[in-house]
């Protein structure tokens, strides 16, 4: 029996040691969907882009570089969205390390939107989008994080089990090649500006069938997004605790900022609107350094973001809200960091 074991040990290592290394000869946003056609529309761009955007659809709908390019136009600033829907954490950190490492360009500022680990995806292993991120280092990372949060038994166990799963699928199934060799661009992750932006409006008629049921739910259930405004605000106005923060998750991020500064990149998180809680980015607003992170999902400050005017669903914003929400990130991108740097 011990030798039994041994031996599977010895295998399953020698599996997982093969997918390491081919890991490295093949596209590695292959199953990432919009993202691995949006890396390879900015490879064969021309344009030198001042920064890059990494982060779910709450970014990805919300994010206009255009918008935000022209309030910058005395920097001479250009910005792209690499968001997408359902990027998890730490997928974004995935995406953003191999971004760099397989591109020749180096944006000076990248923006990385701070996603909540505990998110639990229905469909997390049915399908490559919720594995093709999960090997060792990130497999790694989340086993870390479980173990240094506060989050309950149960659900710790369970986001074991996920992520342990989603390593077996990644090393149990064979990577699609196809994509690699033909990856044609696609208009609708590009936005009509070809910047990465694409507003929930906008996907209507191009394949995404769930647009207006969505939308027609949010109608019906309008006040869900009243209680989450009721409940963030609560958040804000909350003393600050030191259990919300996760420590080995605070040092990650600081690492990240020290690793990608020896680069020349200057690395921004991002607080977007409409997440379930803030708690935990709360507590990273308090440790973070302030030219390192931008909030711009404090609904006592930004009351705007969470009204029905702007609001294509509970959890996204519509065409306007996305245009303000890029307008005045811009400005306090440039007030907090942008002018600081340049004196």
């Amino acid at each position: 029996m011990k030798k039994f074991l041994l031996n599977l040990i010895a295998f399953v290592s020698i599996i997982v040691l093969i997918n390491e290394i081919t890991s490295y000869f093949i596209n590695p946003f292959n199953g990432a969907a919009g993202i691995e056609k949006k890396v390879e529309y900015i490879k064969n761009d021309t344009t030198t882009y001042n920064a890059i955007l990494f982060g779910s659809s709450r970014l990805y709908r919300a994010f206009n570089p255009r918008i935000f390019d022209s309030v910058l136009a005395t920097n001479n600033f250009m910005s792209y969205n690499l968001a997408a829907p359902g990027v998890t954490n730490p997928e974004v950190f995935y995406l953003l390390d191999n971004y760099i490492r397989v591109s020749s360009h180096k944006p000076e500022y990248v923006f990385l939107e701070l996603i909540s680990f505990d998110i639990i995806k229905k469909k997390w292993n049915d399908v490559p989008k919720y594995f093709y991120w999960e090997r060792i280092p990130y497999y790694s990372f989340c086993l870390q994080y479980i173990l240094n949060s506060n989050d309950p038994l149960s659900l710790k166990s369970k986001l074991l089990w996920l992520h342990t799963k989603g390593l077996a699928y990644k090393n149990t199934r064979f990577p699609q090649f196809s994509s690699f060799f033909d990856i044609k661009p696609q208009k609708k992750y590009f936005g009509e500006d070809e910047q990465g932006y694409l507003p929930v409006e906008d996907t209507r008629g191009i394949g995404d069938e769930q647009i207006e049921f969505r939308r027609e739910r949010f109608n019906n259930t309008i006040k869900s997004l009243e209680i989450r405004r009721e409940n963030l605000t609560n958040e804000y106005s909350l003393e600050y605790d030191s259990t919300w923060l996760n420590p080995y998750y605070y040092t990650f991020l600081v690492d990240l900022i020290e690793e990608y500064a020896n680069k020349g990149i200057h690395i921004v998180y991002i607080i977007p609107p409409r997440a379930d809680t803030f708690l935990q980015e709360i507590a990273l607003l308090h440790k973070l350094p302030s030219d390192h992170i931008i909030d711009m999902g404090n609904p006592i400050k930004y009351p705007e973001f969470y009204s029905e005017e702007y609001t294509f669903d509970k959890s996204h914003l519509n065409k306007e809200g996305a245009a303000l929400f890029s307008q005045k990130f811009a400005k306090k991108f440039k007030k907090q960091i942008l002018d600081i740097l340049s004196d």
